[in-house]
């Protein structure tokens, strides 16, 4: 395995089969016990499926957007962890992450947030 790259595995294949073609890397990292984390590269999570088993879902995203939407992960019931990191974000509206029940935990860009975050949260310090 090339260091950097991330390991391709059937289970990548079959979650993740019709993402975009600009998807920078999309792969599911092991840890000694969170095997359901996924990181993602520039993605449009509206062509994202069988999310609802993810219990820990982080983006990291090298380019500047000024905003993603985040509603199509109302259908992550597991979702505990969200964490969106290195990004250039000016807003950010988490509204649809109200939907999730277990959602205990939000980081964006090392700031942490408990579940009773604000709508709209902007990113930047």
């Amino acid at each position: 395995m090339t260091k950097g790259k991330p390991r391709q595995s059937a289970q990548d294949t079959l979650a993740f089969s019709k993402l975009e073609t600009r998807v920078q890397f999309c792969h599911l990292r092991e840890f000694p016990s969170k095997e359901d984390t996924m990181y993602l590269g520039s993605v449009d999570l509206s062509n994202l499926y069988k999310l609802e088993q993810m219990q820990e879902l982080i983006f990291v995203e090298r380019h500047y957007l000024s905003s993603i939407d985040l509603s199509p992960l109302a259908n992550c019931t597991s979702l505990e962890t969200l964490a969106i990191s290195d990004c250039g974000f000016e807003t950010l509206d988490l509204s649809p992450l109200s939907l999730i029940p277990n959602l205990t935990c939000l980081v964006l860009n090392e700031t942490i947030y408990t579940p009773d975050f604000r709508p709209l949260v902007d990113a930047q310090p």
